[in-house]
């Protein structure tokens, strides 16, 4: 017997200016849109603080501790996407130049 998995539907990518510019503050409710930096620390109620901990050409680096110890680092591409518990991160654009920010979008899954 075969199983035929669906695709998960994705969250498209935003585009243009970051609705929430700069303000890390706006994803406190787990839904934003907003323009990061490497070191940048994201903070949503009810889970722990995500760090941005590398961004490239290529994309960007996210880390999550647990309360036990533990992290979780994971690396996306623009046009990927990746969860953090409830949350789903999809970068959106790497730039401008050396490619020192990057916008995305967190939203609650």
């Amino acid at each position: 017997m075969s199983y035929v998995r669906e695709p998960t539907p994705t969250t498209p990518p935003p585009t243009g200016k970051p609705a929430d510019g700069s303000d890390l503050g706006a994803c406190r409710d787990g839904n934003c849109h907003v323009r990061v930096e490497s070191g940048d620390r994201i903070k949503v109620k009810g889970c722990s603080a995500i760090r941005v901990v590398d961004i490239s050409r290529d994309g960007i680096t996210l880390q999550q501790s647990s309360p036990g110890g533990g992290r979780f680092t994971a690396t996306v591409s623009v046009g990927g996407r990746i969860q953090f518990g409830k949350l789903e991160f999809v970068p959106a654009v790497v730039g401008p130049g050396d490619t020192a920010n990057v916008l995305m979008r967190l939203a609650k899954s």
